[in-house]
């Protein structure tokens, strides 16, 4: 299996780092995604 870190600039790992370190940030974007609305937003693009 591959480990999703494996994708993951190391550049980009130090905002990924910042943004899990903000209260309560990751568990709004699990709400977001379990919403659907970035669905949502794809399908308006379209």
């Amino acid at each position: 299996m591959i480990n999703p870190s494996e994708f993951i600039h190391p550049e980009d790992s130090a905002a990924l780092q910042q943004l899990e370190s903000i209260p309560g940030f990751p568990a709004l974007v699990k709400k977001v995604l379990a919403l659907g609305l970035e669905q949502m937003h794809y399908n308006n693009m379209i």
